[in-house]
């Protein structure tokens, strides 16, 4: 059966399960019925951005189920067919060249309109089928049109597919249902395990600052290692950048690229409320302040960063809602905060049943709630709300698990899917010996052989 998990991302830049279904068929119905049961468990809180691939069936559902979401295509799954659908063009260098150039180099909607109607015309494309439907689509694909919402870094659905091989180590074609459930909880207790080692490590150790700036001992204390490390690569590479004018609030930042290839990115800064925003727009998407933007900071005296800048879901210190909810895979070692947040639940939960009956009575524990709320310490109440995140999503292909599990479960019934079907052909020794190969290969250093594809914009 199709295996469709929900990856999201956490404060250490590792992906995570949001939530996964096991289903049936790949059809809009199917898709729909997925979304609305994931939305239920999420309390109706829909995400701020998805990303999937072009599936037509999945793009009815979320367009029905997240209208107010924003939907983006796989850019990996699109520029892979660049080559296929542009080979019998005698001229299929050149216009991949200027395809690749106005979807990566493009800063502006005004500037990849501009690259793409010059590509159009040059090589003659109006009739091209497959160019026109992507150009009618440009608001779910073009980064420069998307990157002004948060993405926390993706553009493709690389996570989903690391997520399906990470399940590999768990689960295979073999596996019936009943051993599913198990497996799938083994693999959250593997997911949640990394999570505490990374969180354990970002206390126990430091990583050097690489410079003076006040700034980035600022961001180190409180970042992740992982996203620390983002912001000081940032930091290093402001010796590439240069202001080259500067127009009231407008500063025009040039960055070397090497070999005489420079690029020039404009930057506003507000100087009044010390806001500072990039034409790159790589704050906005990865929530990381570029190097253009910490040139015009720097520039500018700017010595702490403003807290606007510091995001509460890459903190160190970050504390997720969902860690005080009791799950299978816990065992019967109980954290403090599980084990009080299950008795104030419980308790919550007797008040409720008997206030409910009386309107009198509810007032007067709605109330209360609002006191006690008041009386709680700001700090304590502060850091529950800028500590509930909704992250990222990402949606790859293909399955479910239920935390309520009857003691008999039968396996589905096998159903057609989408992709190519198994062979049926016998094997010859050259195919098994390959594959023995391989997998000896496996065994012996813990990985397995592929091919990657790398689409760089320098």
């Amino acid at each position: 059966m199709p295996f469709a998990p929900f990856v999201g991302v956490n404060h250490h830049g590792q992906s995570i399960l949001l939530g996964c279904g096991l289903i049936s068929h790949e059809d809009t119905e199917t898709f729909t019925w997925l979304f609305e049961a994931w939305l239920s468990c999420m309390s109706n809180s829909p995400p701020i951005g998805i990303i999937t691939d072009q599936d037509k069936a999945m793009q009815k559902a979320i367009t029905n189920v997240f209208p107010t979401t924003r939907h983006r295509w796989c850019l990996w799954h699109i520029m892979k067919k660049v080559l296929e659908k542009l080979r019998a063009f005698k001229e299929r260098e050149g216009i991949i060249s200027s395809l690749l150039s106005a979807v990566y180099d493009s800063l502006s909607p005004n500037m990849f309109d501009e690259a793409w109607h010059d590509m159009m015309t040059v090589y003659n494309l109006w009739d091209n089928d497959w160019l026109n439907g992507l150009y009618e689509e440009w608001y779910r694909w073009v980064p420069c049109y998307l990157n002004d919402c948060f993405w926390a870094g993706m553009s493709t659905t690389q996570r989903s597919e690391s997520m399906n091989a990470f399940f590999d180590g768990f689960v295979n074609a073999k596996t019936n249902l009943k051993q599913f459930v198990k497996q799938y909880e083994n693999a959250l207790r593997r997911k949640v395990e990394l999570e505490w080692q990374a969180d354990a490590k970002c206390f126990s150790k430091k990583t050097p600052c690489v410079s003076r700036y006040e700034m980035e001992k600022q961001v180190e204390e409180v970042y992740t290692i992982s996203k620390f490390k983002e912001f000081q690569q940032e930091l290093t590479a402001l010796m590439y950048c240069d202001t080259i004018n500067c127009v009231g609030s407008i500063y025009e930042i040039s960055e070397s690229f090497g070999q005489d290839k420079n690029k020039n990115f404009e930057v506003v800064f507000e100087e009044a409320v010390r806001e500072v925003n990039c034409i790159c727009s790589k704050f906005q998407f990865r929530g990381i302040l570029c190097r253009h933007a910490l040139t015009v900071l720097i520039r500018n005296g700017v010595e702490v960063l403003p807290e606007m800048y510091i995001l509460a879901r890459w903190r160190r210190d970050v504390m997720r809602s969902y860690s005080k909810v009791k799950v299978s895979y816990d065992g019967q070692h109980l954290t403090i905060q599980q084990e009080m947040y299950d008795k104030m639940c419980n308790a919550f939960s007797e008040v409720a049943d008997i206030a409910a009956d009386d309107e009198s009575s509810y007032k007067s524990v709605l109330d209360w709630i609002n006191k006690a709320l008041k009386d709680l310490p700001k700090q304590i109440r502060c850091a529950s709300v800028e500590t509930t995140i909704s992250p990222t999503t990402d949606i790859g292909e293909g399955s479910c698990s239920s935390n309520n599990i009857e003691h008999v479960i039968n396996d589905p019934v096998a159903t057609h899917h989408k992709g190519r079907p198994p062979s049926l052909r016998k094997e010859s020794i050259i195919r098994k010996k390959s594959t023995q190969k391989k997998k000896n290969c496996r065994k012996k250093y813990g990985f397995r052989r592929r091919c990657i594809i790398i689409f760089s914009s320098a």
